[in-house]
């Protein structure tokens, strides 16, 4: 897993549970 994958991966974990009713889901659409 490159860098940028492991940084991606936080950020979307940070974003589900900043927004747990929408997920990262709604930050992608």
């Amino acid at each position: 897993m490159s860098v940028k994958d492991d940084l991606a991966n936080v950020i979307a974990e940070n974003l589900n549970k900043k927004f747990k009713d929408n997920k990262v889901a709604y930050f992608l659409d």
